[in-house]
C-alpha cells in the first residue's frame, strides 16, 4: 500500500494519465548489496544499490533481511530520496523512497554500517514491495549478499584490537574462574598457537604480538 501511494504522486508529478502509464510496458532494474567478512568486534559498510536500470525507477521499498544472532546494524545512511526504518523488526532494514523523474542511472541508495556480534554468517537477503498493477510491470532483480564473521586471533574480548587485555582474559580463561560457560568464540580466539587448550603459553604470545616482537599470531 505504501509503495503504491509513492508510485501513484510519482506517476502524477511528471503528469502520466492512467492511459499514458499502460503505454510504459516494464519498469526493469536490479537491486544490490553488497558481501563482507569481518572479524567479531568488527564494524564494516555495505552498499544498497539500484544498477542496471531499464525505463526508470519512480518508488522503491527494499526489506534488507539480516541475522540479528550474527551482526547488528550500527547505522543506515539514506542517500538522496531514501528513508531508512531500522526499527521497525529486529531482522530487516527497510529503506523506502521515491523520485518524481525517476532514476535514469545507477544509485546508491543507503550504505548500511553492521558490526560482527558473533561468528557465523548472516545473508543480506533482499524483498522487494512494489504497486499500481495494470499500470506497469516490473522485471527486477536482485544480487544479494551476505556478511562472514569470523575470529580475529588473540582478540579474546572481541573489541577489535589485541592487547593486554585479551591476554589477561586468557589466563582467566585457563583458570576457569566463570559462573557461566565462556563462549565458544573466546577459545578460538584465545588458542593461538593451536594446541587445542588455552594456558600461559598463548597469553604470551599475545604479549609478545602487542609489543610487535611478532608480526602474526
Amino acid at each position: 500500500m505504501r509503495v503504491a501511494v509513492l508510485l501513484a504522486v510519482v506517476l502524477m508529478a511528471v503528469g502520466f494519465t492512467s492511459a499514458q502509464a499502460q503505454q510504459i510496458d516494464t519498469i526493469s532494474y536490479t537491486v544490490t548489496v553488497g558481501s563482507l567478512s569481518m572479524d567479531l568486534g568488527q564494524e564494516g559498510t555495505v552498499e544498497l544499490r539500484i544498477v542496471d536500470i531499464g525505463d526508470g525507477a519512480g518508488a522503491w521499498t527494499i526489506d534488507l533481511i539480516y541475522d540479528p544472532g550474527i551482526v547488528s546494524v550500527i547505522v543506515c545512511a539514506p542517500i538522496g530520496n531514501s528513508v531508512c526504518e531500522a526499527d521497525r523488526r529486529p531482522s530487516t532494514l527497510v529503506v523506502t523512497g521515491a523520485s518524481a523523474t525517476g532514476l535514469v542511472e545507477d544509485t546508491t541508495l543507503a550504505t548500511i554500517t553492521f558490526r560482527c556480534e558473533e561468528t557465523g554468517t548472516s545473508p543480506l537477503s533482499l524483498t522487494l514491495n512494489f504497486g499500481i498493477s495494470g499500470f506497469v510491470d516490473f522485471d527486477v532483480d536482485r544480487l544479494e549478499g551476505a556478511i562472514t564473521c569470523g575470529v580475529l586471533r588473540g582478540d579474546v574480548n572481541a573489541d577489535g584490537v589485541v592487547n593486554s587485555v585479551d591476554a589477561f582474559w586468557v589466563l582467566l580463561l585457563e583458570d576457569g574462574i566463570f559462573a557461566f560457560p565462556p563462549p565458544d568464540a573466546w577459545y578460538q580466539a584465545g588458542d593461538v598457537n593451536d594446541d587445542g587448550r588455552l594456558d600461559s603459553l598463548d597469553a604470551l604470545l599475545i604479549l609478545q604480538f602487542h609489543a610487535r616482537l611478532l608480526d602474526e599470531l
